[in-house]
């Protein structure tokens, strides 16, 4: 999912801005977020149930994440080190946090981990919305 997502963005780069890009894979990211979360209420857990969700929402990020990262270190020219370095910082260290909170909220179903990928999917999805508002100066 992630390389389709990637290979997705190469394509429509210039179709799309940069903040729609973003923000459209931030999207796409929650559609089976939102659809695990119910399907984990409704069926047995089975492989398809795991791996279909986190394939789609992969796409969705293979599609936002470059063109973030891009934006990030395109804000300032003299800082594109510090920007990269940040941005990939704050994504691995959001990653050992949901790792964690999975952690405790683990109870030997499914339904805690809809809950994380949903609640994280989320926050991205909110993120993306406030990193592209319209008073915002990033690049289109």
């Amino acid at each position: 999912g992630y390389l389709l997502g990637n290979f997705t963005a190469t394509r429509m780069s210039g179709r799309l801005t940069i903040n729609a890009s973003v923000v459209t894979g931030a999207l796409i990211a929650m559609i089976p977020a939102i659809g695990f979360l119910i399907w984990v209420n409704l069926e047995p857990i089975t492989p398809l149930m795991l791996f279909l969700p986190c394939a789609v929402a992969g796409l969705g990020q293979g599609l936002s994440m470059p063109n973030a990262q891009s934006a990030a270190i395109s804000v300032a020219p003299e800082l594109t080190g510090t920007a990269s370095g940040v941005v990939m910082f704050a994504h691995l260290f959001l990653g050992a946090i949901g790792a964690q909170v999975m952690g405790f909220v683990a109870d030997g179903t499914a339904f805690p981990m809809a809950l994380v990928f949903f609640g994280f999917l989320s926050l991205s999805l909110i993120a993306a919305i406030v990193a592209v508002k319209p008073s915002n100066s990033n690049p289109t």
